[in-house]
């Protein structure tokens, strides 16, 4: 992780979070974002990390929240 970059955190991700993350986190990006989703107990974290979003458990998003550079 670069020491300035951006951290987006996504409250659930659904097709306009994905396609954000998509290209947020494309590695031609010079501007690369690190970019974190919820999930709730069920989901699948898997397809998260494919996507290249960070899963984090929805109740345990605050240190995250905080730290974040944008939310959407």
């Amino acid at each position: 992780m670069k020491r300035n970059q951006k951290k987006l955190f996504c409250f659930g991700v659904g097709y306009s979070a994905q396609v954000i993350a998509q290209n947020l986190t494309e590695k031609h990006n010079p501007n690369k974002w690190i970019v974190y989703g919820s999930y709730r107990p069920g989901n699948q974290t898997k397809t998260l990390r494919n996507l290249g979003i960070i899963p984090v458990k929805f109740n345990e998003a605050k240190d995250i929240l905080v730290e974040s550079d944008a939310i959407l």
